[in-house]
């Protein structure tokens, strides 16, 4: 079990890495970096000091398009053994994210996004299937789900904070009642009518957020299979992973820190991606956020200088104001 749990884990990580260069490769990429383990302690964090310097750099070379972040906060969900593990780092983490985007009134959402996800992660860990012909099973697994989010309560927020923390809980709360009142109407019917029972459930999220959030997706493909693989909710595109020998290295990393086995070092300088404006086509650059580093492009139309680089991870191409 625990091997096929691995190879779940890296199929899940690889998952994240479809869509090459796009805001949610970089996100997944830059919080598996930031990732400190304590192996002494066994206890896992962020380090704060280098995910500084991975959204300064961020600054330059994305589109810092804000469609969807959960995908940032996913190589923290496994590789933690359970969410009590980092729910404090997880208040931290969506609070800076959020403000990097500024959608910081977004922040809570993410957070209950996580503990969905995290709670189906588990799941999938301990059980394959789920037989969704089954309304009583899906009652079942929506009720522990909405009794684990009605637990959650952050502890590090003031009376506000608080206040704004708990109205969106409500929303979701409100959510999961609604819809286990149109599944408890229909236990003991003779014939379950999935597809009516769906759309009655559209009308609730909204049609146009089907698929869009973790919680709508899960709902998507409880009512949309004959019996849902649990592990298909996180292999989100039909490859299912990614074959980048790169990333199969970091679904490797992931894996070690999850089981301590390896004792990270402290993120120790500081550094600005303008440093690359000194440098010429075809100079090599070890640079503290990216590594080592080649500049394989450097552009100037109008007052904008574009700079192309290759590195282990892929390429980037920084965007720089001139004069």
């Amino acid at each position: 079990m625990e091997k096929n749990n691995d190879e779940f884990i890296k199929r899940a990580y690889g998952s994240l890495f479809q869509k090459i260069g796009s805001e949610e490769w970089y996100l997944a990429l830059i919080c598996s970096k930031v990732l400190f383990c304590d192996a002494k302690n066994k206890r896992i964090m962020i380090d704060n000091e280098r995910l500084f310097d991975e959204l300064v750099y961020m600054r330059y070379y994305s589109s810092q398009k804000n469609d969807y972040l959960l995908d940032f906060f996913i190589p923290l969900v496994l590789v933690s053994k359970s969410f009590d593990a980092y729910f404090e780092v997880l208040e931290d983490l969506s609070d800076k994210i959020t403000k990097f985007y500024k959608c910081n009134e977004k922040k809570y959402g993410y957070m209950m996004d996580v503990f969905i996800y995290d709670f189906m992660f588990r799941e999938a860990l301990k059980r394959k299937t789920i037989n969704v012909n089954s309304i009583e099973d899906i009652i079942e697994l929506l009720d522990r789900l909405k009794d684990g989010l009605l637990e959650l309560n952050p502890i590090n927020l003031n009376k506000k904070e608080f206040i704004s923390f708990q109205r969106k809980k409500i929303k979701y709360i409100n959510n999961f009642y609604s819809i286990t009142n149109i599944l408890n109407e229909k236990i003991g019917s003779v014939e379950v009518d999935k597809e009516s029972i769906f759309i009655e459930i559209q009308d609730i999220l909204g049609v146009e957020q089907i698929g869009k959030n973790i919680f709508s997706r899960l709902i998507s493909e409880l009512f949309n299979s004959d019996n849902t693989d649990m592990r298909k909710i996180f292999l989100k595109y039909s490859e299912g992973v990614s074959e980048n020998p790169f990333i199969e290295k970091m679904a490797e990393y992931i894996l070690r820190i999850r089981d301590f086995a390896i004792q990270s070092k402290q993120y120790s300088v500081r550094s600005n991606p303008k440093h690359l404006l000194e440098k010429n086509v075809g100079d090599v650059v070890n640079d503290p956020v990216l590594n080592s580093i080649r500049v394989i492009s450097k552009k100037i139309e109008g007052n904008v200088c574009s700079i192309i680089v290759d590195s282990k991870s892929g390429e980037y191409t920084f965007s720089f104001e001139v004069r």
